[in-house]
């Protein structure tokens, strides 16, 4: 196994270009300062609600291909790169897969899902 690496010590005196000879202690306190807070990504449930949302516009039955589309869509839309994966909207019970002899399987908006998003009231 490979060992992380040491840390220096916060006595240990470093040599930076703008700031000459600093202690590590001292160099991660300005840093901290300099540092920008991260951009919060979306929250998982509002990314949820938004598929849930497009779905029921669609029509609220949508094929495998058409819910990734729309995936993709409120992902692009809200700016963020990471999302829900499908299984994650049929493990919360956003959606459900019905798969009626004869056709292909396709997915709908379950009753929490619609309630939730805010689409249907009770």
């Amino acid at each position: 196994m490979r060992k992380a690496p040491v840390e220096a010590s916060n006595e240990t005196v470093v040599y930076i270009p703008e700031k000459g000879f600093v202690k590590v202690g001292e160099l991660k306190t300005m840093l901290a300062k300099e540092v920008k807070p991260r951009v919060a990504a979306p929250a998982f449930l509002e990314i949820e609600k938004a598929v849930v949302k497009k779905v029921i516009e669609k029509g609220g039955k949508v094929s495998r291909f058409e819910l990734l589309k729309i995936k993709n869509d409120v992902k692009k839309e809200k700016g963020t790169k990471r999302g829900v994966t499908l299984s994650r909207l049929l493990k919360d019970g956003f959606i459900a897969r019905i798969k009626v002899p004869g056709m292909r399987p396709f997915y709908a908006v379950t009753e929490k899902g619609a309630k939730e998003s805010g689409m249907v009231k009770g």
